[in-house]
């Protein structure tokens, strides 16, 4: 352990000095004032007592005095006013990374009246909920220490929490931590399809999506990568159930090669906009590219009286294309021998980009299922398009490289049914993701007084 103090351990150590003397004055003062007050009454010359009312308040006073301030000081740090418990933890925490960085020798110093102190940088931390479940660590960089603390690992430090990502704030002040608890439960668990519905759309407008208690964002186009029973199926269904109750009516369509789930769950949403075979798909495709164009069309003579706008300023419904196990369609095509699918499979190709680079402005938006994924089998100009990228389970290496660049990037974590990473445009490395619990679904399937296709009826609200 270091012997050069910090401000703070000076401070308290004048503090809580203080307090013990004051303290110590007075018990002695308690066993013998009675005996002292004898001695002096004997003594002719001082006629004076000790009473000890006034000494009680003279040595209490002060000590009040400073556990008022220190208390004061202790809350104002450790925000007391977002709840005891946070700023218990709060504390906690800061006292540990704190003691790190003494040990790992971040510190400056200065001297002062020729004593030496230690200069640690300020911390803060933020947590996102009242469950404190996941928050940022925020350490004011320095010239000193800025290279070390971008390569600091904390999550030793932190105990009951582990490192997610970090990144530097915009200012270049900070370097800012993303942390989660090791016990962290980010998946809610539902038990009614009217519970689910009304978690999913509380704090989010008709052009947003909610995955997770951590994550809401605007609609764009999603890749979902996941091996079987990693719960990609479910995490599409609560995204449906979602899209099915907005104000806005989705356009949704379904590209099912494996003639699987999504066949049957395209068809209670819209049977007529639902494929399964692999000149049918194309055929789909094309009408999605189709309704882009038409849009584009009509928004760019609106255009032409604004200075920028898309599809929300118009109060446009989104269309959206479900395509589940792209790989299948695509090596299925790939190997068609029929000239006129091969010229099919091309233009479903391009227009597939098209919609991938284009469709954002338009409210046309694709979503692509995985269950691995190379750079074979999914187009540089489609993939980059992707903004919304997730993985769930764990992932080979190839799934992680081609999705988000780097597997040394994915917190160490293993992950259950819908759980797994995500990654969008703004992000330098992926954070935790965990779809809720849809336990109501199989109440869908088990029970003749509700079948499947009722899950995907609006809920009134």
């Amino acid at each position: 352990m270091l012997n050069i103090p910090t401000r703070r351990e000076r401070n308290g150590w004048l503090a809580f000095g203080s307090i013990t003397i004051l303290l110590l004055t007075l018990s002695s003062l308690e066993l013998t004032h009675e005996t002292l007050n004898i001695a002096l009454a004997s003594t002719s010359l001082i006629n004076w007592q000790i009473v000890m009312s006034k000494w009680r308040l003279y040595l209490v006073s002060p000590v009040v005095a400073i556990l008022f301030v220190l208390l004061i000081c202790w809350s104002v740090r450790n925000r007391l006013d977002k709840g005891p418990k946070q700023a218990i933890r709060r504390w906690r925490l800061t006292k540990q990374l704190r003691k790190a960085i003494l040990l790992a020798r971040y510190e400056t110093s200065i001297t002062h009246q020729n004593v030496k102190y230690a200069i640690l940088p300020e911390i803060k931390i933020y947590f996102d909920d009242k469950k404190m479940d996941s928050g940022q660590v925020w350490i004011r960089s320095s010239t000193r220490d800025n290279i070390r603390l971008a390569k600091a690992e904390i999550s030793p430090d932190i105990k009951g929490y582990k490192l997610e990502q970090s990144y530097i704030s915009e200012d270049g002040d900070w370097h800012i931590y993303y942390i989660y608890s090791v016990h962290l439960q980010i998946q809610p668990k539902f038990d009614s399809l009217i519970e689910y519905v009304s978690w999913a759309l509380d704090g989010v407008n008709d052009y947003q999506l909610k995955f997770d208690n951590r994550l809401i964002t605007d609609l764009s186009n999603i890749e979902i990568i996941g091996a079987t029973r990693s719960g990609k199926t479910y995490a599409l269904l609560g995204l449906l159930i979602q899209m099915v109750n907005k104000e806005l009516d989705y356009e949704l369509y379904f590209a099912d090669p494996k003639n699987g789930d999504w066949k049957n769950y395209g068809n209670y949403i819209a049977q007529d906009k639902v494929a399964t075979e692999d000149n049918d798909i194309c055929d789909l495709i094309d009408r999605v590219h189709s309704k882009m164009l038409q849009r584009q069309q009509i928004m760019n003579r609106e255009l032409k009286s604004k200075a920028s706008a898309d599809y929300r300023d118009f109060k446009l419904d989104p269309i959206i294309l479900v395509f589940d196990e792209y790989p299948s369609w695509h090596d299925s095509m790939s190997d068609e021998q029929d000239k006129s699918s091969k010229e099919k499979f091309k233009t479903a190709q391009k227009q597939l980009k098209r919609i991938s680079q284009m469709g954002s402005g338009s409210g046309v938006f694709m979503i692509l299922v995985f269950q691995k994924i190379d750079a074979q089998t999914l187009s540089k100009s489609i993939q980059s398009n992707m903004l919304l990228k997730i993985v769930l389970g764990n992932a080979d290496n190839q799934t992680y490289i081609t999705a988000i660049d780097r597997k040394e990037d994915v917190p160490q974590f293993i992950f259950g049914q819908g759980q797994g990473i995500y990654k969008n445009e703004r992000m330098v490395k992926p954070r935790l993701l965990g779809f809720p619990y849809l336990r109501f679904i199989d109440d869908f399937n088990d029970h003749d007084y509700k079948t499947p296709k009722d899950m995907f009826k609006k809920i009134s609200n």
